[in-house]
């Protein structure tokens, strides 16, 4: 299993220590005031995803999967029509 190098309290803490002052109005209307409030928002925030880097999300993610595998399928295509390709 990954042992992450910061805990995420950690790097809330680091993230709030940025902030001077913060007031915050989320979309559905609820508001933050203060490092206290939104250190806890943060908290809750990460809480409810993973971020534990992945095998994949070290590659850089889907646009990298993509243009290798689109890369594969090119070098596959131009072996194949050079292999069958008719000698003079």
């Amino acid at each position: 299993m990954h042992t992450p190098l910061v805990s995420c309290a950690q790097f809330v803490d680091r993230l709030v220590a940025l902030v001077t002052e913060a007031v915050v109005v989320h979309g559905d209307g609820r508001s933050v005031r203060g490092r206290k409030e939104l250190k806890q928002d943060f908290l809750k925030g990460f809480a409810a995803f993973s971020i534990e880097p992945s095998f994949w999300g070290i590659l850089g993610g889907s646009a990298t999967i993509l243009f290798f595998a689109l890369f594969l399928a090119f070098v596959a295509y131009s072996l194949l029509r050079f292999s069958f390709r008719k000698t003079k």
